[in-house]
């Protein structure tokens, strides 16, 4: 017989159901408390004193019933930081990198968390300079030594919950006052912009297939440089960096000599400015008129001035020398040599700041040189001039010297490649030289035969007037 009716077991379920799911809201849904537990001010400890028991190199256990009263400065949320948390002592305004053995920690200890860390257990060291506290030894992959991060079981009873929404506010200083006092801690610089950067240039290396961390210097209008080191594991490594100047909030760390700033996320940057070199040159002047000044045997420039053209040479070739890249404005055209490789893409609109420069020959070619990278701007995308239609015999270093120009109707001869000495093209009017580096990306490539259209770059080697092609593609 049975004991319940139908009806009576649907009420009896629907009970159950509802009572557990009661009891699991109460257990998932019920809001955090927005409050500190409580501890004796004896059980309090500053970071100060624990750094006093740090060893470079050495793994030191702690061994302290005490606990530090922090709050989180930097997370793990955009994936710059990775198993790790960076805090700042209410005792001493030191801070600390923890290392944990979890991902997504900041779903429980986010920026502007407190927390009570308990120390018996944990130790201190360093990872390559930069001190860190952590669960004790293990072997890398290596059978080197590292820091054990804080395992996820015991993380609630070490990282103790306090307060949340607590305020986080960067330290505001300067590249050249960053020292070791410093170190872990959340700075923000003010008047600084990326060294030399394109519209390209990201973050990091964000390829799906093998991501890549990545270096970017950082520079003040002092000169004084950092690095910011972005992870390509970053949720913004992808992302663009910006072009202008302004502030950057982020972590001080080191890894061994090298000084570095990481960021939390892009919205850590404010960069709205002009750029350091831009500010005193506000007085375009233009190729044609530089080049005529240097004739008439001025080759300074005039203060406050600057520049702008467009890209006619290709870095991809590698046709020129790395530091060198070709500008032209309207029909006139110069080289100019920067301090490093600026790696300037065919075709982008460019200012350089003139300032403090003069023009030189380089074997009889006319440059400005010794530009800082950072005296360069990118515009963005230019439009290409057309190529000057001439014949050989029409090809003159004074009128067209690092300009485009276009020979039709030409054959090659001297050379099977395009890198070899002495390879030149002849047309009805003259013969004259093409010149190309051994080191060019088309060197070894074979040269065409018959008819062809060679559009170049007209140069000048001493004396003589010579043609560089920017790649294969040049050859018609």
């Amino acid at each position: 017989m049975n004991l319940f009716s139908a009806r009576q077991i649907t009420i009896v379920a629907f009970l159950i159901t509802a009572f557990s799911t009661s009891c699991l809201r109460d257990d998932f849904d019920k809001p955090p408390v927005n409050q500190d537990p409580s501890f004796a001010p004896e059980q309090i400890v500053s970071l100060q004193e624990v750094m006093s028991l740090y060893k470079a190199g050495e793994f030191v256990k702690i061994n302290m019933d005490k606990y530090i009263k922090a709050v989180v400065v930097a997370d793990d949320k955009s994936g710059n930081f990775y198993k790790s948390i960076v805090v700042k002592d209410e005792k001493s305004n030191l801070g600390i990198s923890l290392v944990i053995d979890e991902n997504e920690i900041h779903a429980q200890y986010p920026v502007g968390r407190r927390v009570f860390i308990q120390l018996k257990d944990l130790y201190i060291s360093d990872y390559n300079g930069l001190p860190q506290i952590g669960y004790g030894t293990e072997l890398d992959s290596s059978n080197r030594l590292r820091m054990k991060g804080i395992p996820p079981v015991l993380l609630k009873d070490i990282l103790v919950k306090g307060a949340f929404n607590v305020a986080v506010t960067p330290e505001k200083t300067s590249i050249e006052l960053l020292g070791t006092s410093k170190l872990n801690t959340l700075v923000q610089l003010d008047d600084v912009e990326f060294k030399s950067v394109n519209p390209s240039t990201t973050y990091a290396d964000n390829n799906p297939a093998s991501p890549q961390s990545v270096n970017h210097t950082l520079v003040d209008c002092k000169g004084n440089e950092i690095i910011v080191r972005n992870s390509g594991y970053a949720d913004f490594a992808g992302e663009k960096l910006p072009l202008k100047n302004g502030s950057i909030v982020g972590v001080y760390t080191v890894f061994g000599s090298t000084r570095q700033l990481m960021i939390r996320d892009t919205s850590d940057l404010t960069f709205k400015l002009d750029r350091c070199a831009e500010r005193g040159a506000k007085e375009r002047i233009t190729i044609k008129n530089m080049r005529a000044a240097y004739t008439n045997g001025n080759p300074s420039i005039k203060e406050g001035s600057f520049l702008q053209g467009v890209v006619i040479s290709d870095v991809a070739g590698n046709n020129w020398d790395s530091r060198n890249i070709v500008v032209q404005d309207g029909d006139a055209g110069i080289v100019c040599r920067f301090t490093a490789a600026p790696n300037i893409p065919l075709g982008k609109e460019v200012k350089v700041i003139l300032t403090g420069r003069t023009m030189t020959l380089f074997n009889g070619l006319l440059q400005v040189a010794d530009i800082p990278n950072q005296n360069l701007i990118i515009i963005g995308d230019g439009n290409l001039p057309a190529p000057k239609v001439l014949q050989i015999k029409d090809i003159s270093s004074t009128l067209h010297e690092s300009t485009l120009v276009q020979v039709k109707d030409a054959e090659f001869s001297g050379g099977a490649t395009y890198g070899t000495n002495g390879v030149s093209i002849k047309d009805a009017s003259g013969t004259i030289q093409v010149y190309t580096r051994s080191a060019a990306t088309f060197s070894a490539s074979p040269v065409k035969s018959g008819k062809v259209s060679v559009t170049a770059i007209v140069g000048k080697f001493n004396a003589n007037t010579q043609l560089q092609i920017r790649g294969t593609y040049d050859i018609q």
